[in-house]
């Protein structure tokens, strides 16, 4: 008969691996990079320095709203808010991210830091339950914060349990509150409230804060492969980090033969390349038709997102128009450097009205094209519609033609690019002249 008394030591060996060996956690960029001070947080400039003024003077109200689309820093920063109202060095304008207070909400232990997602805490049972709690003193800190993501799920019976509470709440208790829907919070709600818009962030500074990643990280990547998850991210420093993680995965990026290109974002994201929406604004510019569903065709033949690739050619002309009423103000456009210089030239070889019904017509194609069966079809039947329309005659343009001549005053040059007349086709000056009997 066999022993047995090595089993459970055998199977203890087999089965458990201890916790020594077991290989780290990883952490994705969004989490490990979460700035835990002001100082860290990529734009927001005027969020960021209304706070710490009321840090620094004392006038830090009892609550307050942060509005803005996702991923922008609107959690982060009312984390960062209530680590300085708590941090043992007093209520400073940075943190020290030392202190007993700073590391356990940084660690999301915090007993005096409660955090409530409205989407699931949504019915007047819950805000009865937060009234309670809020007459209990902070345990071991100088407030109670209270931060409720998504607050405009809240019912309005909810909102209507909470208003005397957010009106007059004890001295030790704070309200911060975040959404991306402002207008579905109720106006008595506002009005109680102090209201902070953050904006999105320009393609420039998420394309720094992931370079300072890559080079953190030891990660290769072309500066074109940044700018295009930057395009990608549509302003929102979380999803960029989301996507160069997926790029990180897909491509490793750990020596020179792995480095990340933009083509490799493209491909992996159905993004459209600087360089093939140049092209497709350019033949646009240039009355050319034909050039323009030449691109389109090469678009959707590599299976690129035309929804997407529309979203962009709308910012591209934008910058095309800003371009040629501010030249003097870069600032203003996402672009630098070579983008920019090709940027330039293409906003001096087309006149500002044309660039501007171009943008019109773009703008006007997306919601249609949201809800198009076929897509590809619908995108290039309205850019041939836009190129015709931008580069056509107008009825004020001939009006003001009209009036010049009658006044003797040299006409206005037309608005568009003209073509001249195809062979065998008479101008409208000799036509006229020919068909009036008593000529």
């Amino acid at each position: 008969m066999p022993e047995h008394s090595d089993l459970p030591a055998t199977a203890q060996l087999r089965g458990t691996l201890r916790l020594a060996d077991r290989p780290p956690t990883y952490q994705v960029l969004a989490r490990k990079w979460r700035p835990q001070k002001f100082a860290e947080v990529v734009g927001q400039e005027h969020v960021k320095r209304a706070l710490q003024n009321a840090l620094l003077h004392g006038r830090v109200g009892h609550a307050y709203l942060f509005v803005g689309p996702r991923g922008i820093g609107k959690t982060t920063i009312a984390r960062i808010f209530a680590k300085a109202l708590n941090c043992e060095a007093g209520e400073v304008a940075e943190p020290c991210c030392r202190c007993t207070s700073c590391r356990e909400i940084a660690a999301g232990n915090c007993l005096d830091l409660i955090e409530i997602d409205a989407a699931s805490n949504r019915g007047v049972d819950s805000i009865r339950n937060l009234r309670e709690t809020v007459l209990y003193t902070p345990s071991r800190n100088r407030y109670k914060v209270y931060i409720i993501d998504e607050v405009h799920m809240l019912t309005k019976e909810a909102w209507n349990a909470l208003l005397k509470t957010l009106e007059e709440p004890p001295a030790h208790v704070k309200f911060l509150f975040a959404t991306t829907e402002p207008h579905k919070v109720l106006a008595t709600i506002l009005s109680r409230c102090q209201r902070f818009d953050l904006r999105r962030l320009p393609v420039n500074l998420i394309v720094d804060h992931l370079r300072k990643i890559a080079e953190t990280e030891k990660v290769f990547v072309d500066p074109a492969a940044l700018t295009a998850i930057a395009r990608a991210a549509d302003g929102g420093m979380r999803d960029a980090q989301s996507i160069f993680d997926q790029m990180i995965s897909f491509c490793g990026g750990a020596d020179a033969d792995e480095t990340i290109t933009e083509q490799d974002v493209i491909d992996v994201f159905g993004l459209a390349s600087g360089t093939e929406l140049q092209g497709l604004v350019a033949a646009m510019v240039r009355n050319d038709p034909g050039g323009a569903l030449r691109v389109l065709q090469g678009l959707a033949d590599r299976g690129r997102d035309l929804e997407r690739v529309l979203v962009d050619a709308v910012h591209f002309v934008r910058d095309l128009a800003v371009r040629q009423v501010c030249p003097d103000e870069p600032a203003l456009v996402d672009a630098a450097g070579p983008e920019l210089e090709s940027l330039d030239r293409l906003a001096q070889s087309v006149r500002p009205d044309v660039v501007q019904r171009m943008l019109e017509g773009l703008l006007a194609t997306e919601a249609p094209l949201r809800a198009a069966l076929n897509k590809r079809v619908s995108l290039e039947a309205a850019v041939v519609r836009i190129i015709r329309d931008a580069h056509g005659s107008r009825l004020e343009d001939v009006i003001a033609r009209l009036a010049a001549l009658q006044a003797g005053a040299p006409p206005p040059p037309q608005s568009a690019s003209s073509h001249p007349p195809a062979a065998g086709t008479p101008s409208p000056t000799t036509h006229s002249a020919d068909s009036d009997p008593g000529a």
